[in-house]
């Protein structure tokens, strides 16, 4: 359809960037803002991509300060989940500031709690397989 393959040709264009600047390809796509279709799906299956979601995103309208913003996420936290947390970009389109000063807050939060902070790929080895269907 056109809508898969304009996702594709974003997709190939995203990754060919990627490449070009870690020098190395990616097999993970977190849709922005969540938001996927049909297409999307098909479009990134295609090119070997595993869509990954995430369950706390530590940015939120609700918490206006580095403290809130932190203490929001280690509130729901709970084992296996993905946490969302925005690059630092320092002079992108949009201000991160408040997300790099929650990090530290966040991680160290964690580490109290007894998490391990581990990557997707390690998650999803972690992660008990699916059960068949019923």
């Amino acid at each position: 359809s056109e809508g898969e393959q304009a996702d594709l040709s974003e997709l190939e264009r995203c990754e060919d960037e990627i490449a070009r600047i870690c020098g190395k390809r990616t097999h993970l796509f977190r849709p922005p803002k969540g938001r996927w279709d049909g297409d999307t799906f098909v479009a990134a299956a295609g090119l070997g991509y595993r869509i990954i979601l995430w369950s706390v995103a530590l940015e939120h309208h609700a918490a206006k300060t580095p403290e809130a913003m932190a203490k929001r996420v280690l509130d729901q936290v709970a084992p296996g989940m993905i946490i969302l947390a925005h690059d630092g970009e320092p002079n992108g389109p949009v201000n991160r500031s408040k997300t790099m000063q929650a990090l530290p807050l966040l991680v160290d939060g964690l580490l109290r709690q007894g998490y391990r902070l581990v990557t997707v790929p390690e998650l999803m080895k972690l992660a008990p397989p699916e059960s068949p269907a019923q």
